[in-house]
């Protein structure tokens, strides 16, 4: 019988045990990174203006600090 059992193939096992758990790891990384890009542009590409759209739009900010920002975007966007 061998000395090692069946544990995973004995010598060979234990040195690429490791190698599943990070292949897991790898493959929900790719799962996830694909899956937010499949939804259209994350929260990073959003644009300032649209950001600032939303907080208006979800009631984070007033009319009078909207209309503020807004102009302040677009005259950096024109300069």
């Amino acid at each position: 019988m061998n000395p090692m059992g069946n544990y995973m193939g004995g010598y060979l096992g234990m040195g690429l045990g490791w190698l599943m758990p990070l292949a897991i790891i790898a493959l929900l990384f790719y799962l996830f990174r694909n899956r937010c890009s499949m939804h259209g542009r994350t929260h990073e590409e959003l644009t300032a203006q649209e950001i600032l759209d939303k907080r208006f739009a979800n009631g984070g900010i007033d009319e009078e600090e909207y209309r503020e920002k807004s102009a302040q975007i677009q005259s950096k966007g024109a300069a």
